[in-house]
């Protein structure tokens, strides 16, 4: 008789991202796949732009502009040097109430480690596993068991209602009736969205990347 094979349990598949302070030779970036129901959902979409330029600007400043993951530079058209991206990090926390999506900080990271926090949308998920390789020493199996679990997670959470909490943004974003920065899961749906503002590709939510 054969095994039976299980789903892993959320709460395992719940592991930190983006860990800018770690030491060498330890764990730095972990791949990540948002669920469905949150796409474009973020302080991006959400703030003003010019409260969006102010924040994204000061994590650029403070990195010395270049990314807190690698070191690297970010580059854009013509390879020209540019502002790292400004990443949000979520926590995703199982409570009581449902599932709460906490942002836990900001991240300057270039193109090439900010394409490991959106593998849904990488174009190429062998450049996501080469990144992941050469930050944390891994092996290509441990990168690729990685951007599974990365799929695993995105697609156990979309079928939560999930809470958002900006609250580590008090004092620098503005919402009119919402002076903590904690919204329910319907009221964020009534806010603004990046995803449908920026129309970026689509973003494949399932295990249906070839990954083998």
């Amino acid at each position: 008789m054969g095994s039976i094979v299980t789903e892993p349990a959320l709460a395992d598949l719940l592991l930190p991202t983006l860990l800018p302070n770690s030491p060498v030779g330890h764990i730095r970036m972990r791949a990540d796949a948002l669920p469905t129901n949150v796409f474009g959902s973020n302080v991006r979409g959400i703030a003003r732009e010019s409260e969006w330029d102010r924040i994204r600007l000061a994590v650029s400043a403070r990195a010395g502009k270049r990314c807190q993951i690698c070191g690297g530079e970010s580059f854009g058209p013509k390879r020209r040097v540019q502002h790292p991206d400004c990443h949000e990090i979520w926590r995703f926390e199982l409570r009581e109430g449902g599932v709460v999506q906490v942002l836990a900080g900001l991240i300057a990271l270039c193109k090439k480690c900010h394409n490991t926090q959106h593998v849904g949308r990488a174009l190429d998920l062998e450049e996501v596993k080469e990144a992941l390789v050469e930050v944390n020493g891994w092996s290509y199996a441990d990168a690729h068991d990685d951007v599974r679990r990365a799929f695993a997670k995105s697609a156990q959470l979309k079928d939560h209602p999930i809470d958002l909490d900006l609250s580590l943004l008090r004092g620098q974003l503005q919402i009119l009736g919402s002076p903590d920065l904690k919204f329910t899961a319907a009221e964020r749906t009534t806010l603004g969205n990046s995803w449908t503002r920026a129309r970026p590709s689509p973003q494949a939510t399932e295990l249906d990347i070839e990954l083998t």
